[in-house]
């Protein structure tokens, strides 16, 4: 007689291996270790390969491959995916890594946060998040001057952090120690040139690295180099009694 092949069962995805599948990533990129990240997400992908973030982690894998090889190595790599991958989701990310990477001017706006909030690049809203699922990523343009990044953060949880990272050709402007903050703000705070000066300053106390228990979960996605050069801030909690004012953080700096 003859032998039928195997059947090749899908393994589900165990609820803590996915939980715990970004925070383990994000920990590798603050250490500086893309290929230890890039075999991460292969050793997963080999042990569940019916996950359904199969398709988001293996364009991870190629952008772990630009960070090691640099773009060459890594241009074909994302046309063939384009070419091939049917996911939507997958695939919207694959187009805004490659526009990201078409034009110096072109700039990736991450923005992830505990609660509800909002990001404000010169005064110009670009984004909203709604607590720890999932990252919101926008595209945006960014001209020689000064530019103002700000963030509006509404309904925390505890624990309370919003974290953002503009990702520029030439650097980034990520949430850090030093960002000023203020507590139901009036007037163009979004703008470059309004005077914070009587504003306070995040110090280190109001600095975390998310995602952090109990959020540990975040949907994976294709974007690297943000997240974990980003601090997650939280004003401090003796000026911020009632823990539901709406709070103002923002950064002015240069692009040249």
């Amino acid at each position: 007689s003859t032998l039928k092949p195997a059947l090749r069962l899908a393994i589900p995805v165990p609820p803590l291996a996915e939980a715990s599948l970004m925070a383990e990533l994000l920990n590798f990129e603050r250490l500086g270790d893309y290929r230890g990240a890039r075999e991460h997400v292969a050793r997963y992908l080999e042990r569940f390969p019916e996950s359904r973030y199969a398709p988001v982690l293996r364009l991870r894998q190629i952008a772990y491959v630009e960070a090691l090889s640099g773009l060459d190595a890594a241009w074909p790599l994302y046309e063939q995916f384009m070419g091939r991958e049917t996911d939507s989701a997958a695939l919207a990310q694959a187009k805004l890594l490659t526009w990201f990477l078409e034009n110096p001017e072109h700039a990736l706006l991450l923005l992830y946060s505990s609660g509800r909030a909002t990001a404000l690049l010169n005064g110009a809203r670009l984004c909203t998040v709604d607590g720890p699922d999932r990252v919101a990523v926008v595209g945006v343009k960014m001209k020689p001057g000064r530019h103002c990044l700000a963030l509006e953060a509404t309904g925390w949880r505890q624990p309370n952090w919003v974290q953002a990272c503009l990702k520029l050709r030439n650097g980034v402007v990520s949430t850090q120690p030093g960002w000023r903050y203020a507590f139901d703000v009036a007037g163009d705070w979004g703008l470059p040139g309004f005077d914070d000066g009587d504003w306070g300053s995040v110090d280190l106390g109001g600095a975390v690295a998310p995602p952090v228990d109990p959020f540990i979960w975040t949907e994976p996605n294709a974007f690297i180099q943000v997240q974990a050069v980003s601090a997650g801030l939280t004003p401090p909690g003796r000026e911020w009694p009632d823990r539901q004012s709406a709070v103002v953080f923002r950064r002015e700096f240069d692009v040249r």
